[in-house]
């Protein structure tokens, strides 16, 4: 039998475990609170890391990030020593509990913008953990590029005792946390060959999820590899919805030519339904707006029968013709005047030769005559707006936060240019009026 002693020893130590725990709950509380330093409560955690077993202080630190969810920028760097340690204290740990402390901990920074990820990436390669495959595929994580170096050290944690992706570490894949698919995902920009019997065609997908620019980038990067894709349609809309919100201009470009180059095969039906699912994507930038207004014209110019000359444009006008973008000329002017070149275009060329039935439709001529007014109405408030005095454009380019380095521009070029532009769709507004109007 257990004596009452016995018992009461326990009892005690039990309270004193759980009076501990919460001293370092208060700890992480009292350092999450910026507005302090608290060194005081840095050293006591770190020394509770350096101490304690890795599997415990990963319950506590997991349990209070997963009551935070995002971390601030600020807050993340203040802990991330902190975080680094109960990496190197998880080394020998599960695999089950690794995955979890970087799926959690990169789950709290997926709010960060391009320069805190490369803080962050800036600090974990100067304080590397060479013998931590964890710590490298958190790592993986905030590269703007995966190297082959990075790659290589960890691969083995994926891959096992196995050199390429076969059945079973495929069937693991699907089971990891999306911190893991996206690291794995990303080894495949490097070794594509690796990974053909998963399927570079799904993998694309978790980059594209993925609201990391960089990773949707390597995503964008892999269809080149997809020698038949199962959803080409898809994975084209995807490219133009995700492409103009790169980091880099070059890569905005490059993610166009790949698009291009995707839909190049596809049969003539095939492309028109794909600009169609594009126009219809309801969060499809307006550069990409521009751009499939601009690919249908080529079409259509160089099409002499079939869907691109037929009746099944008008399907399509309604989506060109976004009020959304038409009723905001000041934000969307290239755009705009893009989207009225392509109705002169297409009023003319049907005027012609009548193809695509649009002076037939009233609904369609509806919509036209709707979108007409939008635009004019938009482009008096946009000319107002450009004579406003210099310093009345400031005051209202603070109210609204717009950065300094916008509002130091030069006005008086800006003016101009824009000048010109609203005389360029005042012309082509004349001229689109002519046209329904017979003249």
């Amino acid at each position: 039998m257990v004596k009452y002693d016995e018992i009461s020893e326990q009892t005690s130590q039990f309270r004193s475990r759980m009076e501990y725990y919460d001293d370092i709950m208060e700890w992480l509380n009292e350092v999450a609170d910026m507005k302090q330093p608290h060194e005081s409560e840095m050293k006591k955690l770190t020394e509770v890391l350096q101490n304690e077993s890795g599997k415990e202080t990963y319950l506590m630190i997991s349990e209070w990030l997963a009551t935070k969810q995002v971390l601030e920028f600020n807050l993340f760097m203040r802990m991330i020593p902190l975080f680094r340690i109960l990496f190197e204290k998880l080394k020998n740990a599960s695999p089950l509990i690794s995955q979890e402390y970087v799926d959690l901990l990169y789950h709290c920074t997926v709010s960060f913008t391009a320069e805190e990820r490369n803080e962050v990436y800036n600090y974990l390669i100067t304080n590397d953990l060479d013998e931590v495959p964890s710590y490298k595929i958190f790592i993986s994580l905030f590269s703007s590029h995966v190297t082959n170096k990075l790659v290589d050290s960890i691969l083995p944690t994926f891959l096992g005792d196995s050199k390429t992706v076969d059945s079973t570490v495929a069937k693991h894949f699907f089971e990891l946390p999306p911190a893991y698919q996206i690291s794995f995902a990303r080894c495949a920009t490097i070794y594509p060959d690796i990974f053909i019997s998963l399927s570079i065609e799904r993998i694309t997908k978790y980059l594209f999820e993925s609201r990391n620019p960089d990773h949707q980038r390597d995503g964008i990067e892999l269809v080149k590899n997809i020698s038949s894709p199962s959803s080409p349609r898809d994975l084209f809309v995807n490219i133009l919805r995700i492409g103009p919100h790169l980091t880099k201009i070059e890569d905005a470009q490059n993610s166009w030519k790949i698009a291009k180059n995707l839909i190049s095969n596809f049969s003539e039906n095939d492309r028109f339904y794909s600009y169609q699912a594009t126009l219809e994507s309801k969060d499809l930038p307006e550069v990409a707006h521009s751009a499939i207004c601009q690919q249908l014209e080529r079409e259509i110019s160089h099409s002499k029968s079939g869907i691109f000359r037929s009746p099944m444009i008008v399907n399509i006008l309604p989506f060109i013709l976004d009020i959304s973008i038409l009723s905001n000329l000041i934000v969307n002017l290239e755009t705009v005047l893009t989207i009225l070149n392509f109705l002169q275009f297409l009023l003319l060329l049907d005027r012609r030769i009548h193809c695509f039935r649009i002076f037939g439709t009233k609904e369609v001529m509806d919509n036209i005559e709707k979108c007409i007014k939008s635009v004019k109405s938009s482009l008096t408030k946009a000319i107002e707006n450009n004579e406003k005095p210099k310093e009345e454009k400031i005051k209202g380019m603070k109210i609204m936060n717009v950065n300094s380095q916008e509002i130091d521009c030069d006005f008086d070029k800006i003016t101009q240019s824009n000048k010109l532009s609203f005389a360029r769709i005042q012309f082509v507004l004349n001229e689109i009026v002519d046209i329904l109007e017979g003249k």
